[in-house]
């Protein structure tokens, strides 16, 4: 009876265990979609950074995927829409208002107070219309031309440019995976990651003065890029009506253009019709 009793207890006892065991090996997997996995520079970058996250926090996973852009935001939409959106959620800057008028986007005021992430808006942002990701591609031209291009200035009075994309946590997300997703996105501010933002995409970070001097002198390109980032003006547009209907006014600006490059109607005509249709696209509140 002893014996028995005794048995009974060591099994219970290899249970416990074998269930702790279990919960500490436990792997969390984290779903980030984006349509940068592939694209030279941006892909090192995501490469290397959940490299170094996932050897910081060993029992979580990030899996990415590629999702080409013109899909993106429609099969984000989706996603959404069908309550199955991604952990760690990556959006054109100029979209990202229409997700969170839906309120699919967690609040992260209480988040960033914890730390100087503030710095990261208080500089400029630009990414350039065939701008600065351009110059990780310069690698792959043909030796016969490759010496003669050059990154420049666009020669415009008043350069465009603009936030091209951020990242995000989704409203409806399990505690745990919350907590690491607020980790990755904070690692993706600090100052060595800001850095080899820049130096593997040659864009510029949103973190100001991200790059040392030597580093700039290394690559005066990048010196470049920052003042394109610095001097540049929004080209988005800044009402909230109109960002939450981005998509629709795009196609709205999208359809007049085509009608100036393949007709001989008036500029005016044209702009007259813009207008209407904005009005009844994206309507003002």
């Amino acid at each position: 009876m002893k014996f028995n009793r005794l048995l009974a207890a060591l099994i219970s006892m290899l249970a416990f265990f074998a269930g702790t065991a279990f919960a500490q090996t436990k792997l969390v997997e984290l779903d980030f979609p984006s349509w940068q996995i592939e694209e030279p520079g941006a892909s090192e970058y995501w490469t290397e950074l959940i490299k170094a996250f996932e050897a910081k926090f060993p029992g979580v996973r990030v899996r990415k995927q590629q999702v080409p852009f013109r899909e993106f935001v429609d099969k984000m939409t989706v996603r959404f829409a069908g309550n199955n959106p991604p952990d760690i959620i990556h959006l054109p800057t100029r979209n990202f208002l229409a997700f969170a008028a839906q309120g699919w986007l967690s609040p992260r005021d209480a988040d960033l107070a914890t730390t100087d992430v503030k710095s990261t808006y208080d500089g400029k942002v630009a990414m350039l219309r065939d701008g600065p990701w351009v110059a990780s591609a310069l690698k792959k031209a043909p030796e016969t031309t490759r010496a003669q291009l050059k990154v420049a200035m666009m020669p415009f009075a008043r350069v465009p440019g603009g936030t091209s994309n951020s990242l995000h946590i989704p409203a409806k997300i399990e505690a745990e995976k919350r907590k690491y997703v607020w980790e990755f996105i904070r690692m993706t501010t600090t100052p060595e990651w800001q850095a080899k933002f820049t130096l593997l995409t040659s864009s510029p970070a949103p973190r100001r003065n991200a790059l040392s001097a030597a580093e700039l002198s290394a690559r005066p390109e990048l010196a470049l890029v920052n003042r394109a980032a610095a001097e540049s003006v929004n080209l988005f547009p800044e009402s909230v009506t109109i960002r939450e209907n981005y998509n629709e006014f795009a196609k709205s600006f999208v359809e007049s253009g085509l009608k100036l490059i393949t007709s001989d109607r008036p500029t005016a005509d044209i702009m007259r019709e813009l207008q209407a249709e904005m009005n009844k696209r994206v309507p003002a509140k």
